[in-house]
């Protein structure tokens, strides 16, 4: 009886430490989007910022529902009107502008791209393959929110949409989801031994 309560203390500590860990990467990564939005350069109605480079880092390391969690938090935080948006702004209003959806699209992008790369990381294929192919997938589902809602929001054709708000940003998107996938892959490798 006794041995059967020890074992059941240790799985409470476990699940504990276990929850304990996820809030932390979860948190770690909240707070890197709120910094990333402050190095921001405009570019058109769409500033250049490090946001993508966060998301590909949550995509590459955290299981998807942490990535999904960091992703939801940063886009409330920001529309509860903390200024942790590209520019130092928060709020819905940011939200429902022009570029707003590339920002709630950092959440639907986390979801696919966290979830494509579990599912790649099943197969043959390397690690970095699946990790790279995540990340790219989550920028790509970010980018076509934001695209969408220039399309709506800022009265555009769509070409124009894609020339003003996604290609701009493609070579250095591809290259911040190299940085993330080189970051990430050696991070998770030390952290699962």
């Amino acid at each position: 009886m006794a041995h059967a309560s020890q074992q059941s203390v240790s799985r409470d500590r476990s699940q504990l430490r276990s929850v304990a860990s996820s809030l932390l990467r979860v948190g770690i990564v909240t707070v890197l989007f709120c910094l990333s939005a402050g190095i921001s350069i405009p570019v058109g109605p769409v500033p250049f910022t490090l946001q993508t480079l966060v998301l590909g880092i949550a995509v590459a390391t955290l299981k998807p529902s942490e990535a999904i969690s960091a992703t939801v938090a940063y886009v409330a935080i920001g529309a509860m009107g903390a200024p942790v948006f590209s520019g130092y702004v928060g709020g819905l209003v940011r939200l429902l502008g022009p570029s707003g959806g590339f920002i709630y699209g950092f959440a639907a992008g986390a979801a696919a791209g966290s979830f494509l790369r579990a599912l790649l990381e099943r197969t043959p294929l390397p690690k970095v393959v699946s990790t790279f192919a995540g990340v790219v997938a989550a920028i790509a589902v970010s980018y076509f929110f934001g695209w969408a809602q220039l399309v709506v929001m800022g009265g555009l054709t769509p070409a124009a949409a894609f020339a003003i708000g996604c290609a701009p940003f493609i070579l250095a998107d591809l290259v911040k989801a190299a940085l993330a996938t080189s970051i990430a892959v050696p991070l998770v490798r030390a952290a699962n031994k």
